[in-house]
């Protein structure tokens, strides 16, 4: 949560709570997405199969488009997250070598 982020938590802990939100922001944002963009696609199915007109048709594709633009940002998120992960594990990789060196 943001009242985790404490201005004298040690900097690395700060990166990996950090880490954890960006996860949890991911998996709380996605799933949900999921939904709503597979029920836009299956409205915009029936919606052509129906033949409905355009003006009904337009507001499930906004929908379809507006999920795949939230879709991009996730994708961002989740190699942020990675990119940290990576981060973490590579100065944890320097102090198991050489104990006191990032300090």
């Amino acid at each position: 949560m943001i009242e985790d982020f404490d201005a004298s938590t040690d900097p690395v802990e700060l990166i990996r709570k950090l880490r954890r939100s960006l996860g949890r922001i991911f998996h709380d944002t996605n799933n949900p997405l999921a939904i709503v963009s597979g029920n836009a696609q299956f409205l915009l199915e029936v919606g052509r199969s129906m033949e409905l007109e355009s003006d009904l048709i337009q507001p499930m594709q906004d929908i379809e488009e507006a999920s795949e633009r939230v879709a991009d940002g996730l994708k961002e998120i989740s190699m942020l997250r990675d990119r940290i992960g990576d981060y973490l594990k590579q100065r944890a990789d320097v102090e198991l070598r050489n104990p006191g060196s990032l300090e």
